[in-house]
């Protein structure tokens, strides 16, 4: 293996890291992968056995335009672990057959889950803590700030929001993504788990959180509106919480693991700017406003059983957002089509 370009083996298209490992995570060594392929024009791959699983921060990375997590059978086929779309080898690079995999079909696991997409935009002053706002969500949801952080898993550094600014404004304008972990929720195993990404914006500092926990029982609808209201008060632009099955200890495994279906979310005042509260609460149907104008939020929560009548939860959040952004799709939530490749 090449010492500077850290593949198993490349193309003139593709760079492929190899990894037998039950799970995968996102070391040193795949992010330098990374960064290779991206020099070299490359797109990335990750192959894996298919009893494999990948971490929340090695998702989020190769959720990434040009990146692709790969099984290969022990009769040797390939397929897409995120899509499931047997895949064949051209000699240059894989593409999709369109039937999918019959391991990719295989029964998820049924341990629950919660995922959170919050993000805020810190004012452009000297006094901005990026971090608080992370931080605010893990105690909400586990009832703990963060145990540590890092560029890398497993993660390096206590967690310290004051080390965290430091690093971040010796990087900066580039942008900063850190992995984040914490204590478990209450009744669960395994630590909870975040990414955090940073960017110094011409209107601020964008902190973006994605966040993962065990929950044996959805979030019940009391705690769903009270973490809503906390992302209220933390100023966040946007929050949604839902609630997932088909994850082992909070990892991926390389089949199909289902949709996280939407349980609370919350419309901060940058978000309502456009459609005024009122109007944002008539398109809710079934919502209500926090605070005051101009800084008055919009709250939802979505029932965990159907009821007659009313819409799906993911549907209902996704005719929403069109609604207060004008557009079909969103970029708040990664629905199982959006990562189909």
């Amino acid at each position: 293996m090449n010492a500077e370009v850290p593949f198993d083996f490349s193309t003139g298209q593709l760079g492929v890291i190899h990894q037998d490992k039950p799970v995968l995570y996102l070391s040193h060594w795949l992010t330098r992968g990374y960064r290779a392929a991206v020099t070299s024009g490359r797109d990335f791959v990750v192959l894996s056995p298919p009893d494999s699983a990948i971490t929340l921060p090695l998702e989020e990375l190769l959720a990434r335009p040009g990146c692709q997590w790969v099984v290969a059978t022990a009769d040797g086929r390939f397929f897409d672990a995120t899509a499931g779309a047997l895949l064949h080898w051209t000699g240059d690079g894989f593409e999709s057959t369109g039937e999918p995999a019959n391991e990719f079909l295989a029964a998820p696991s049924n341990q629950g889950h919660i995922r959170v997409h919050a993000e805020t935009m810190h004012p452009a002053s000297a006094n901005t803590r990026v971090g608080t706002f992370c931080g605010r969500i893990f105690t909400e949801l586990t009832g703990a700030e963060p145990i540590g952080w890092g560029l890398v898993e497993p993660v390096s550094e206590l967690w310290d929001t004051a080390e965290l600014n430091s690093y971040f404004r010796n990087r900066a304008p580039m942008p900063t993504t850190a992995v984040v972990i914490g204590q478990p929720r209450r009744g669960t195993g395994a630590p909870s788990i975040a990414t955090l990404s940073l960017e110094r914006t011409s209107r601020g500092v964008l902190e973006i959180v994605t966040f993962m926990a065990e929950s044996v029982e959805p979030v019940p609808e009391h705690e769903l509106e009270g973490f809503a209201r906390a992302m209220h008060d933390a100023r966040a632009r946007h929050a949604v919480l839902g609630h997932g099955l088909g994850h082992v200890n909070l990892n991926r495994p390389a089949c199909f693991t289902g949709v996280t279906v939407p349980g609370c979310a919350l419309f901060g005042p940058e978000t309502l700017e456009s459609a005024g509260p009122a109007k944002a609460l008539e398109a809710a149907g079934d919502g209500q406003l926090v605070g005051t104008h101009p800084f008055a939020s919009l709250v939802v929560t979505y029932p965990t059983d159907p009821v007659a009548d009313r819409s799906h939860p993911l549907a209902a959040y996704d005719e929403l957002v069109a609604a207060l952004a004008g557009t079909a799709r969103n970029n708040y939530w990664p629905h199982q089509d959006d990562q189909e490749t």
